[in-house]
């Protein structure tokens, strides 16, 4: 067995499994969350909220679906419409603890 990284909701439902710390990702410059690519071998446990939100942003517009706990509805991450390989995690929201994968 090997080990890996849990990130957990603030109400202990385990949102995101991950081999490495969330750390080790991209930062996005827009508001730092961390970026996730999913080619990436990971488990999420997050459902999405349809439909699309629409953000104002410098240069224009991003179309996201948010991606909440399964629990109790808080929204940890997001993904782009424009940019579907990827993830981005709420660095405040997430706390990481070491699990056995």
């Amino acid at each position: 067995m090997s080990s890996g990284y849990g990130y957990f909701c603030p109400c202990g439902q385990l949102c995101l499994t991950l081999p490495c710390t969330a750390e080790t990702l991209r930062h996005r410059e827009y508001d730092t969350f961390y970026v996730l690519d999913l080619k990436m071998p990971h488990v999420d446990h997050l459902t999405k909220d349809e439909p699309f939100c629409i953000v104002r942003k410098d240069g224009g517009y991003e179309l996201r679906t948010a991606l909440q706990c399964r629990r109790c509805g808080l929204t940890c991450a997001y993904a782009l419409e424009n940019a579907p390989g990827y993830i981005y995690l709420n660095p405040t929201l997430l706390k990481e603890k070491t699990v056995t994968l």
